[in-house]
């Protein structure tokens, strides 16, 4: 998936064109499901987001409240 970002042109501060992101240059997790996937609350009650690294194609959980990534073994003990 194509992520398109707005470029501006610092000349004339006039945001001008596109630059797209390329999957191997990024270095970062994206919610999953091209960025559709929303926080929900696991068994436990904490807030977890599944993500997307579209450079590794890894994907992972995120506790919404301390920002920490969680292993697969980790969301599973909050999920029981």
């Amino acid at each position: 998936m194509k992520t398109p970002q707005v470029k501006p042109d610092w000349a004339t501060g006039i945001y001008t064109g596109y630059s797209v992101a390329k999957p191997q240059d990024m270095n970062t997790f994206i919610p999953a499901c091209g960025g559709t996937e929303l926080p929900f609350k696991t068994r436990a009650g904490v807030t977890v987001q599944y993500l997307w690294n579209p450079g590794t194609g890894e994907h992972a959980y995120i506790n919404c409240d301390s920002d920490i990534m969680l292993t697969n073994a980790e969301f599973n003990l909050l999920n029981k």
